[in-house]
Formats: C-alpha cells, sequence, structure tokens
C-alpha cells in the first residue's frame, strides 16, 4: 500500500486553473459635469469615440478600462488593481503624435505631460484624494493615509451582467459616477475622440454597448443624491454665490426657476455654507460685487453620510402683469 501524497506537493509545478469561465471585470465611469463657459448651465457628460469593429463603424462610449492583474499560482496578488487605480487609468488619456506634431506641441501652453511623442491628458488632479462611495479612499501615492488634497467622490451605480453586452468577450460593467467641474479644457489633440456632450444631446449619438442605458441610470441615481444629500462639492468653485448652486440643482433636478431667497435660507438654517471669509479669485464667473459662500465641510461630510438632507426648495415666483 503506497503512502497518500500532500496535497501541495506539486502546486507549484501545476499552477492551478478554474473550470469555469471568468469574465473581464470593466469600470465604466459617467462623468458629469456643467460647463463654466456654457450659459445655459447645461448638464454635460464626457464620452470617448472608439471604432467598433464588428460594425465597422466609430461610436461614443463612456471612459472605461478593464481591471487588470489577479492572482497567481502562489496566491499571491499579481499587481492587481483597486478600484480607484483603474478609475484613474479610465480617466487618464493618451495620443501617439507625428515628430511634426509634437514640435507644434511644444510651442502650445497646455498643462498635461508631454514625454515624448505621447500627450497624455489627465480629467483628475493628480494631486486628488480618490474617494469611493463604501469601498476606500486612495491618496495620490496609492497610501491611505489622510492627505490635503482635493477630494473626488465616486458613487458606484448597478453593474450590468448581460451576456451580450460585448461581443467579444462575457464583460461584466461596474459603472461609477463623478461630478465635476472640469479643470481645463480638453487639449486640441484629443477633441476628435474626447468630448463633452449635453445630455440631452446623447439620444441623438451612435453610443456604444449599453452606455444609454447606464447613462439614464446615472442620471436618475443624480437626482436621487440631490433630494438627500448636498451637492456641489467638486461641481462649484471653492467660493460661490446663491445664483450658482441654484443653477445646480436647477440643472440636476429639471427645476423651475428656484427662489434665490428661499434657498439661501435653507442652506443657512442647516449650516451647510457659511458666507466666506476671503475674497473670491479674479477671472471667470467670480467677479462683480457679489455674496460668496463656501460649504461647511464637516457639515457637508454628516449630511452625505446619513443622506437625510432633504430638500424641497421653493420654485421662484412668477411675476405678475
Amino acid at each position: 500500500m503506497t503512502d497518500s501524497k500532500p496535497l501541495t506537493e506539486n502546486i507549484d509545478e501545476k499552477p492551478f486553473h478554474y473550470k469555469h469561465a471568468r469574465p473581464y471585470v470593466a469600470v465604466d465611469c459617467v462623468v458629469f459635469g456643467i460647463m463654466p463657459e456654457n450659459d445655459n448651465n447645461l448638464l454635460h457628460v464626457l464620452l470617448r469615440r472608439k471604432t467598433n469593429v464588428k460594425k465597422k463603424k466609430k461610436e461614443w462610449v463612456l471612459p472605461g478600462r478593464i481591471l487588470q492583474g489577479g492572482i497567481d499560482p502562489g496566491n499571491e496578488f499579481d499587481g492587481a488593481e483597486t478600484l480607484a487605480q483603474v478609475i484613474i487609468r479610465a480617466l487618464t488619456f493618451s495620443i501617439e503624435l507625428s515628430r511634426s506634431e509634437s514640435k507644434r506641441f511644444e510651442s502650445e501652453e497646455y498643462t498635461h505631460q508631454d514625454t515624448s511623442r505621447t500627450i497624455t491628458y489627465s480629467l483628475i488632479d493628480p494631486n486628488s484624494i480618490i474617494q469611493i462611495e463604501g469601498d476606500e479612499t486612495l491618496t495620490p501615492e496609492g497610501s491611505h493615509e489622510v492627505h490635503a488634497g482635493p477630494m473626488v467622490e465616486f458613487t458606484q451605480l448597478l453593474a450590468k451582467f448581460s451576456p451580450t453586452r460585448d461581443w467579444r468577450q462575457r464583460t461584466i460593467s461596474v459603472p461609477y459616477m463623478l461630478m465635476t467641474m472640469p479643470r481645463e479644457r480638453i487639449p486640441d489633440y484629443f477633441e476628435e475622440d474626447l468630448k463633452w456632450f449635453p445630455v440631452n444631446d446623447i439620444s441623438q449619438l451612435p453610443i456604444g454597448y449599453d452606455h444609454c442605458e447606464i447613462i439614464s441610470q446615472a442620471l436618475q441615481r443624480l437626482s436621487e443624491i440631490a433630494r438627500t444629500q448636498p451637492i456641489g462639492r467638486g461641481m462649484l468653485n471653492n467660493k460661490f454665490t446663491i445664483n450658482d448652486i441654484a443653477h445646480l440643482y436647477e440643472t440636476i433636478l429639471d427645476y423651475p426657476s428656484l427662489d434665490r431667497s428661499n434657498l439661501k435660507k435653507l442652506l443657512l438654517q442647516r449650516r451647510l455654507i457659511l458666507p466666506s471669509t476671503e475674497n473670491p479669485p479674479q477671472g471667470g464667473h467670480l467677479q462683480g460685487r457679489q455674496e460668496y459662500f463656501e460649504f461647511d465641510e464637516s457639515v457637508y461630510s454628516e449630511y452625505q453620510k446619513n443622506k437625510d438632507f432633504a430638500f424641497n426648495p421653493r420654485p421662484r415666483q412668477s411675476q405678475k402683469k
């Protein structure tokens, strides 16, 4: 009778293989923003153009990436990405330029990086803290320590599981939503394949995959957030007027014109905003003699955590003729 062999004898020689197929996991980002130069305060969504090889045509899709890395045969993480890391990668765009284009680029003043002939543009400030709702916080260095930098907050949406959503490979999409005010315009080199579109125009575009459904879901979730949590951090300047935040609510909730006095009273009573103690920066739409406010960060975070910020402002009364 032979002795039984230990279960771990050949573990390094024969890597473990799963019997079941493992689908890809994609992280798609729904980025909403209100353009500072847009007089109509229309809500925009960021889309990138991608070639659909099967249909042989270009489509507009949400910025997204496949989650990279896994577990090696020795059960150690093999370069596995966190959610925050793959989101940063999804919102960083690169383009290869010819030599003549590279020279022309060097003569222009952009804040993004120029490495050899590759131009890189990132939607997220490199000093930002990435906050994933209910999951993790990532500092620019990848650590989880407290870091004094702008907060970029992402909200997870419902995952998409349809086996036919991607014809190339079974892919599960885990969408995340971000509300932001773009910190700089998209460089000209990206203008053909990366654009901000008013959400009302989405139905007229050739949208790839099931990203129309994801955008619709995100709009509904954004409306729910605006009614139960404070909004504005990341979408407004640090110093803002009541008119600025009123326009934000009117845009997101598709409200008629709000009563500014009632809105100001509501926000002050709940201690969400404070009169600004500093003069606003010069330039942009922060000019003129107006009253400026800023968020009380501790109160903002508390309302955000408890989700008990019931928002029910009054519409502005129509003028009698």
